[in-house]
């Protein structure tokens, strides 16, 4: 292997934390997502069924919040997915890139030893 190239693999995504953001920028990025993914959403509701999507939106709600058991059983739901997450969250835990091996030099090989009659 020659030392002139190296190819690194970049990845297609990229994410980098960012320090410098204020707290007003997080919630409005936040919202902004939510409220595209709700958009989103309502378009793929409307193309595959033809229902109004508030209407979906609004069933959804009550089927979740509309008694008090209902509710209970969205919970219950909730903390078995929350579980089975943090249970698999170490599995996918993002990994330091390993550092390419230096070149390695020629092992030296040892002179074979037979098994011989002399003590």
């Amino acid at each position: 292997m020659s030392n002139s190239q190296v190819k690194v693999k970049e990845p297609f995504v990229r994410i980098v934390k960012r320090d410098g953001t204020t707290m007003k920028n997080k919630v409005i990025a936040r919202a902004v997502a939510i409220l595209l993914a709700l958009i989103v959403d309502a378009i793929f509701i409307f193309a595959v069924t033809g229902l109004n999507p508030l209407s979906v939106y609004g069933v959804m709600f009550q089927g979740t919040f509309g008694t008090g058991i209902r509710f209970s059983w969205a919970m219950r739901d909730l903390v078995t997915l929350l579980c089975i997450a943090v249970a698999l969250a170490p599995a996918f835990a993002l990994v330091p890139a390993r550092e390419e091996p230096a070149e390695e030099e020629p092992a030296v090989e040892a002179p074979l030893r037979t098994a011989s009659a002399e003590p």
